[in-house]
C-alpha cells in the first residue's frame, strides 16, 4: 500500500532517525520515508507542477511594509502588540489554523498566545494579514505556511501517498501541517484509517508559539 512516513518539524531530525532506522536488522530501503513537513510540502507542490518560491528575507520585508502601511497598526501598537508578535499571530493562528475569513478568526480560540485580543484588535490583525499577503504577492513569494496550505489542498485531491504516518514532536507543527500529513495518508477519500496516524507530542515542550492544542 506504499511506504510509511516519519515526519517532524525540525529539518535536522529526519536524517538522524533515518540513520538509526537503517541500523535495525530486517529493515529494507523504501519502506519508511524520513522527511520534515516543510520539505515534504515542497515536494508535493513540485510534483504537482506548482512552483512556489519561499524566501524568508522577502517575507520579512513584506511584513515590514505591511506594518508600515496598514491603517490598523496604530490600534495594535496602542494595545502593546509588536510587529514580531503580529507576525507570529498571522503564522500560528490565521495561517496555522487555516482560517479563510475574518469571521472565522473572530471566533477561534487562540490557545497559548499569551496576549488576549479583543474583537476590534482581531479586526485590525486581519487587516494587517491581508496587507501582508498583498506584499507577498508583490514580491512573488510565499511563506512556509502558504506552501503547506497549498500542499494540503493538492494532497486532499489525490490518492494516498503513504499507508501510515508517524508525526514526531507534533506540538511544534501547525494545525494545517497535521492536516496536511493526514491528507497524505487519507487521500481524496478523506477516510481515517484506524492505524493511519501516530501523533507523538508534548504541549509542555512547545518551542514555537501556539494557536491550538493537540
Amino acid at each position: 500500500e506504499g511506504p510509511i512516513l516519519f515526519t517532524t518539524f525540525v529539518a535536522s531530525l529526519p536524517p538522524v532517525f533515518q540513520h538509526l532506522y537503517d541500523r535495525i536488522p530486517g529493515t529494507h530501503p523504501g519502506e519508511v520515508e524520513f522527511v520534515n513537513v516543510d520539505k515534504l510540502a515542497s515536494t508535493v507542490c513540485s510534483d504537482a507542477g506548482v512552483r512556489l518560491r519561499v524566501d524568508l528575507q522577502a517575507s520579512d520585508a513584506a511584513m515590514a511594509s505591511a506594518w508600515k502601511q496598514a491603517s490598523s497598526v496604530a490600534a495594535l501598537v496602542k494595545a502593546g502588540v509588536t510587529r514580531m508578535y503580529a507576525q507570529e499571530e498571522i503564522i500560528a493562528v490565521i495561517k496555522g489554523r487555516g482560517l479563510k475569513s475574518a469571521g472565522e478568526y473572530l471566533e477561534v480560540e487562540r490557545t497559548g498566545r499569551r496576549m488576549p485580543l479583543s474583537r476590534p484588535l482581531r479586526v485590525a490583525m486581519w487587516d494587517l494579514y491581508e496587507g501582508y499577503q498583498a506584499q507577498l504577492a508583490v514580491r512573488r513569494v510565499v511563506d512556509f505556511s502558504d506552501r503547506i496550505s497549498k500542499a494540503l489542498e493538492i494532497s486532499a485531491s489525490l490518492p494516498p501517498r503513504y499507508r501510515a504516518a508517524v508525526i514526531d514532536e507534533a506540538q511544534d507543527i501547525s494545525l494545517i501541517g497535521l492536516q496536511f500529513v493526514r491528507a497524505m495518508v487519507n487521500g481524496s477519500a478523506g477516510v481515517d484509517r484506524p492505524d493511519g496516524l501516530v501523533i507523538v507530542g508534548d504541549g509542555a515542550q512547545r518551542i514555537y508559539p501556539g494557536g491550538y492544542t493537540l
